[in-house]
């Protein structure tokens, strides 16, 4: 790879960016140029994980400002195909040994460096979805490697004299009715809004609140209980 000539930095050429997530043989026409019966495009997306377009390497050279060869880009597949196939396999064999947590970082990782063939996606849609959502529901950074987008139902609803709005960490507004325990409450309680749950169901019956944390194995804390899963953790009292 080299510098494209006759690149300028204008709103097209040399985004810094964009990168390549790979390349397809099921698109074979330029987004930029036009030009149609190509081999290969190349799928170009921005710093987000937005795809920008898919171009002819000739394209891809000058928006990108590098030069790209048929080969760079072939490597490239193919270096991306070993990893995504590698990360989904391990994936499904944490799920079968029972470790969600760490199928739901590979599956991350494998989104992260990029899907885009069908027996892909087909394949991360079927493990994501055996990964319980509180693996991540709390995660915000996670939730953006996941690609995922946390919705509770009728946010949009509107608010009045009888409602109040919530925000939660990940800014996601939730309307409320009090006193009533809907879908929106149910969603709402499991994820992320549990303290408020502990300190209504403490104002209405006196009941203490405690919270439960996790001790690492690697910690030098004798202190607390194993859960059902072996692991220790510490109960304390608000």
């Amino acid at each position: 790879m080299q510098r494209a000539e006759g690149g300028s930095l204008d709103d097209e050429n040399l985004a810094p960016d964009l990168h390549i997530m790979g390349v397809t043989d099921e698109q074979t026409e330029c987004d930029k140029c036009g030009k149609v019966e190509l081999k290969r495009t190349v799928i170009v997306h921005d710093e987000d994980g937005n795809e920008h377009g898919r171009y002819g390497t000739s394209c891809a050279s000058n928006i990108l400002g590098v030069k790209w060869t048929a080969p760079d880009v072939d490597k490239l597949e193919l270096n991306r195909r070993r990893q995504v196939v590698s990360d989904i396999r391990k994936a499904g064999g944490h799920l079968l040994k029972g470790d969600a947590a760490m199928a739901a970082e590979l599956l991350a990782d494998a989104r992260t460096t990029g899907l885009h063939r069908p027996d892909e996606t087909k394949k991360w849609d079927e493990l994501f979805a055996q990964v319980p959502p509180e693996v991540y529901a709390h995660r915000p950074p996670f939730i953006a490697r996941l690609g995922i987008e946390r919705t509770a139902p009728d946010t949009s609803a509107p608010v009045d004299s009888g409602t109040v709005m919530v925000t939660d960490s990940l800014r996601k507004a939730t309307v409320f009715t009090p006193g009533v325990i809907d879908a929106n409450a149910r969603w709402a309680y499991t994820n992320g809004q549990c303290m408020a749950l502990a300190v209504a169901l403490s104002a209405r019956t006196g009941w203490p609140i405690a919270t439960r944390t996790w001790i690492d194995d690697d910690s030098d804390d004798e202190d607390g209980h194993p859960d059902d899963d072996g692991q220790r953790a510490r109960v304390e009292y608000l």
